[in-house]
């Protein structure tokens, strides 16, 4: 800040009388109580900024001594108390550690995808996984075992979705300190058992399909806009005591729609200039405004790009103060809106209707009344409560592309209803009817080659239709459309040339009808 006049200005210290002196007068901020917003959101940027530091100091000894050998860093996916973006900065390539089995449920496809794509957002390139999991880790405790097929899955997942290297955690298991019973592919005894055969049948299978893979780079259509201060300025002030407003979770439940949609996606950070190459980018609530970067989204809308912004849009300054304006402030010009009229909470467990020709939604954590301009189509409106009737989701063009603004956020079967019906109307390629548990996605080499990934995460047998034809470069099988995959089971289509895209007619009869 400079000087210290300044910093009482971007924190607004005036409020209960807390300006400063001089810098030497700032400590921690209290614990008993809740710290002004602006000075929490530094604190955080301060905590990151020394582990990116420290890292620093090693790298410049590391290229002094060592200046023809690569240098990464392990990163932790999802992980919300270190800026990875800025971390990775100095590295030669992304990498980090994939533990799938601290997730449950669903998460434990769609997060560890997710977390798959924002690393390689890092870089906006190939990432390695410096730790795959190989056996249950754990200190005091630790989870169960990988089911036969798991190991292999997980690892064939993660070159799915970007990876050009797996580095199995870890090759025997220690016999003491805290890690012991973080398992590895041999156990205490140093016996060959399960794990060792699965990790020598992966590669043979990793060797096998390696110069078919290494020369193509998954496809994404859709990008989720992914930044570290949105992350800590919402997980302070999450707004909803009972259903939090985190950019996070949201983001991790607009990844979960489109992993059961079977879309192309990838995550893309918000100080990329590289926004063009989707086809549409979905926002969690862009909470703080960075000017930069509305400028950025204007012009890639204005190029041809689409745009979904959402609720708790456009409120903060970049410093964490609201801004005197009508919301949702700078993205007004980009949301086809006049104002925001009102907003207000959503309780968890009293979710209110959205009512759209493509079906009835729950409004979730909060709820705005929009007011669109004229020419901007309401697409959907809030149904009962003092919002009752007022427009919830429109669209306006703007350039050559469109925007959407949804008027709240919504739960992942929701928001997997309106990403369908915008990559329906974009012509974006998904899969309307993906059997649950089962994971598509694609990397294509950009001159007509596709590899089509077919990953079954359940416990049974899942027969998959709507498939593209080709031979599985796994088994060496043709494929003609249908798939029963064993239990963790993977195949990975080689398409035919010019196959038909029958995904995207195929959702787009089922959305008509």
């Amino acid at each position: 800040y400079k000087s210290i006049d300044a910093l009482n200005k971007e924190w607004g210290t005036r409020f209960w009388g807390a300006s400063y002196n001089s810098f030497d007068e700032i400590g921690w901020p209290p614990v008993h109580m809740m710290a002004n917003p602006s000075f929490q959101l530094d604190l955080k940027r301060f905590q990151s900024n020394e582990s990116i530091v420290y890292q620093q100091r090693q790298i410049d000894v590391l290229r002094k001594f060592a200046p023809n050998k690569f240098i990464t860093h392990n990163m932790m996916g999802l992980y919300p108390d270190l800026n990875f973006y800025e971390l990775g900065k100095p590295l030669d390539f992304a990498s980090w550690d994939n533990y799938p089995l601290f997730l449950d449920g669903y998460a434990r496809i769609s997060d560890t995808a997710f977390a798959h794509l924002v690393m390689r957002s890092v870089k906006e390139d190939a990432f390695l996984v410096m730790e795959e999991q190989s056996g249950p880790g754990g200190w005091e405790t630790y989870p169960r075992q990988a089911r036969p097929g798991e190991m292999e899955l997980w690892a064939l997942q993660a070159v799915a979705r970007g990876a050009n290297g797996i580095m199995m955690f870890r090759w025997r298991t220690s016999v003491s300190g805290q890690e012991e019973y973080w398992h590895g592919i041999l156990g205490h005894d140093n016996v060959p058992r399960r794990r060792y055969r699965e990790t020598a049948r992966l590669g043979a299978a990793l060797k096998a399909i390696s110069p078919k893979v290494l020369n193509t780079t998954p496809v994404a259509d859709v990008g989720i806009l992914y930044d570290y201060d949105q992350i800590w300025a919402t997980s302070y002030q999450p707004q909803n005591g009972s259903d939090p407003l985190l950019f996070r979770t949201i983001a991790c439940e607009m990844a979960r729609a489109l992993v059961m949609s079977g879309a192309n996606f990838g995550a893309v950070g918000s100080h990329s200039k590289n926004f063009d190459r989707f086809r549409l980018i979905a926002c969690p609530p862009l909470y703080l405004t960075d000017p930069d970067l509305v400028g950025r989204l204007e012009d890639y809308v204005r190029n041809g790009g689409n745009l979904l912004l959402t609720a708790g849009t456009g409120v903060k300054t970049l410093n964490n103060v609201c801004r005197m304006e009508p919301l949702p402030g700078m993205f007004r010009n980009l949301s086809g809106l006049k104002e925001i009229d009102e907003y207000d909470i959503v309780p968890r467990g009293k979710e209110t209707d959205v009512l759209s020709d493509f079906g009835a939604m729950k409004a979730t954590r909060i709820r705005e009344a929009l007011v669109p301009n004229d020419g901007t189509e309401v697409l959907a409106r809030h149904a009962g409560g003092v919002f009752d009737g007022t427009p919830a989701l429109v669209r306006s063009k703007f350039g050559k592309g469109s925007v959407w603004h949804l008027g709240t956020q919504f739960r992942p079967d929701d928001w997997k209803k309106l990403f369908e019906r915008i990559m329906t109307e974009l012509e974006i390629p998904f899969f309307p009817d993906l059997p649950n548990g089962i994971e598509v996605c694609r990397r294509a080499d950009g001159t007509g080659r596709v590899l089509t990934f077919v990953l079954n995460h359940n416990d049974a047998e899942t027969a998959v239709s709507g498939l593209p034809s080709g031979t599985d470069i796994l088994s060496g099988k043709d494929v003609s459309g249908e798939l029963a995959l064993a239990p963790f089971a993977v195949a990975i289509i080689e398409e035919t040339p010019q196959t038909p895209g029958n995904a995207v007619a195929r959702a787009q009869a089922v959305l008509r009808n």
